[in-house]
């Protein structure tokens, strides 16, 4: 089971306290993902337990009893249908009089996420879509606005989804709508991978750093040789002949280590200026 079908069955498993709420949540499912064909109210779910939940959520408080089919919860029959239209609000656009008391627009949130959400597994990333209809599209926008933040819109072949891509977004989210044990793994994924992407930037820098003195030290030493090669290493000022001398002993270590070797150690920055000067006289002997 997915992260996002996880939830969804979660949030199903809530019992709200208030009749109004009740509406609103099924209300909200209804919006997601229902359709009205003029005999049936049909509610395509993401999964067969979910529509199974939906049906027997929706016979705890309307004289409804509905049938599942695959993932599709079904109330057919003109009672039935006409029932759920009524005590539901359902018109062509978005009706929100079934929202009566303050937690109620929350509750038609929660019912909208599982109606036609879906949220990227924390591990791979953090986008939570919904796929509302064009019907209900503008005014579900201004909703989500105004509640929580406003969500980004992308176009898939045609079709309009709203998004929120950032982690906080999503846990903000799922805090609202009831589901903050979900927000609260969504965190600590975050975190997790934070450290690890943490983890490797040190590690890359320190790789680089490495590299780099591997690279100084290895000029030094070729500089030092030639010098070596052409007679004038001890022709040295004392100073860069004892620097000269501790390189060709001590051949990798960094100028950090090497500046350790003198007595009484030397300054980083003094040495390096040592070793350019005996850079410099190398390219300048034959």
């Amino acid at each position: 089971m997915s992260f996002s079908s996880d939830i969804k069955e979660y949030l199903l498993s809530l019992r709200e306290k208030r009749d109004c709420c009740m509406r609103s949540l099924l209300y909200g499912i209804y919006v997601g993902c229902g359709e009205d064909t003029g005999s049936e109210i049909v509610f395509s779910m993401t999964s067969e337990k979910c529509a199974h939940m939906l049906c027997e959520t929706i016979a705890t408080i309307f004289p409804v009893f509905p049938a599942v089919s695959g993932r599709r919860t079904v109330a057919a029959g003109a009672q039935e249908h006409d029932c759920l239209v009524d005590e539901l609000g359902i018109t062509d656009g978005l009706n929100l009089s079934v929202c009566k008391c303050e937690a109620c627009p929350e509750a038609f949130i929660r019912g909208l996420y599982i109606g036609c959400a879906r949220i990227t597994d924390p591990s791979k990333g953090y986008h939570l879509e919904l796929a509302v209809r064009e019907r209900y599209f503008e005014a579900v926008r201004s909703l989500l606005g105004a509640t929580l933040r406003e969500p980004k819109v992308i176009t898939r072949r045609s079709e309009k989804a709203l998004y929120y891509k950032s982690s906080a977004a999503a846990e903000e989210f799922l805090t609202y709508i009831g589901a903050g044990k979900y927000a609260l793994w969504l965190m600590e994924e975050k975190i997790i991978k934070d450290m690890h992407n943490e983890a490797n930037r040190k590690a890359n820098c320190e790789i680089a750093n490495l590299d780099k003195a591997a690279t100084a030290a290895a000029a030094q030493l070729a500089a030092v040789k030639k010098l070596q090669k052409s007679c004038m290493l001890k022709e040295l000022p004392p100073v860069l002949y004892e620097t000269a001398m501790l390189r060709l002993e001590f051949e990798e270590l960094s100028l950090e280590e090497l500046r350790m070797k003198f007595d009484p150690p030397i300054s980083k920055s003094g040495l390096s200026h040592r070793f350019e000067r005996i850079i410099a006289l190398a390219d300048k002997s034959q």
